[in-house]
């Protein structure tokens, strides 16, 4: 499984596009699992030359970041991508680039989240914040 969460590789890459990621952003995934999203955009941004893009994912699942330092490694991406254990709701981390998608549950709701989100986004920065909705199942019309 590639994703944590519901989404495809088109998706995926139209999401990161729109972020617009800079040489030099500091890309913050807030509940990230093993942060495949995060990995993306950090490479996305750049990590060569004198100006390189770093990364923080924030999760309480070990065995999910133990996943992410593998994949971080394995794509020489680990000098750039820090995974930390810790509740999102309660992580003073900040970014260029927040990443939040699903489980707005653990801040109290949608609206509580992104309250709490607007405070982890630096100024000119954006917010990328995805919430599942019902089963995403399509009843078929009678």
């Amino acid at each position: 499984m590639r994703w944590n969460t519901p989404l495809s590789e088109e998706h995926a890459a139209l999401l990161l596009q729109r972020l617009g990621i800079r040489p030099g952003a500091r890309v913050l995934d807030l509940g990230c699992g093993w942060g495949e999203l995060l990995l993306r955009a950090v490479a996305a941004g750049g990590v060569s030359g004198t100006t390189v893009t770093t990364g923080v994912g924030v999760d309480t699942d070990d065995a999910a970041l133990a996943r992410g330092r593998a994949l971080a490694a394995d794509r020489s991406l680990d000098e750039h991508v820090t995974f930390v254990k810790g509740e999102a709701a309660s992580s003073r981390e900040t970014g260029d680039r927040v990443l939040r998608i699903g489980a707005s549950h653990a801040f109290g709701g949608t609206a509580d989240a992104l309250k709490a989100l607007a405070e982890s986004v630096r100024p000119d920065g954006r917010l990328l914040f995805g919430e599942r909705t019902g089963s995403g199942l399509r009843r078929p019309r009678r």
